[in-house]
């Protein structure tokens, strides 16, 4: 009797040993996980005329709800044969003035986009963007290219920095381009 009781207990020991390994594992991957600051554009889709101006909005969040990071840096991906860049409006906190770019390495991977706007947001004490969140972010205008062809305008966005600790989500949208 006093085996089969020894047994139990060494059984119990290692079921024990076993779940305690799996919830400290689970608790260590839970710990490493980052949080996503949050970009997106509004509308996610519009339609167009050559020759007409176009703006879009971008909206941020964070999905800790922390209003007081670094910064965060963005690429706006669009098709220069159907989009020129106009200007940005209402931008606070950026780091330099929004500048366009030729995409010569295809850092969206999305073919039909050949240019992008680069934009960077920081705050040197940590309060970035110090906004209540979800926040506006500013406007970015675009004319479509008089004599433009129909077509399908993409505006994609990836990340080019984000605070210690945090991943860049981005959401893209779509010009949808219709002569008259």
């Amino acid at each position: 009797m006093y085996a089969q009781e020894n047994r139990i207990v060494k059984i119990f020991l290692f079921i024990s040993a076993t779940i305690t390994l799996i919830f400290c594992q689970v608790t260590i991957l839970m710990a490493k996980e980052s949080h996503c600051q949050y970009l997106w554009i509004d509308p996610i889709s519009l339609y167009a005329t050559p020759g007409k101006s176009v703006a879009i909005s971008l909206y941020y969040d964070v999905t800790d709800n922390d209003n007081t990071l670094l910064g965060f840096g963005v690429r706006l991906f669009f098709d220069s044969r159907l989009l020129m860049f106009q200007k940005a409006n209402h931008f606070f906190n950026t780091f330099k003035s929004p500048v366009v770019q030729p995409d010569t390495d295809d850092l969206d991977s999305d073919a039909s986009t050949d240019q992008y706007v680069l934009i960077a947001w920081f705050e040197w004490n940590g309060r970035w963007p110090g906004e209540r969140l979800p926040c506006f972010l500013g406007n970015i205008q675009f004319l479509v290219v008089p004599n433009a062809p129909s077509g399908i305008a993409s505006l994609n966005l990836n990340t080019t920095a984000t605070h210690p600790g945090y991943n860049g989500c981005a959401d893209a949208a779509k010009i949808y381009v219709k002569e008259e």
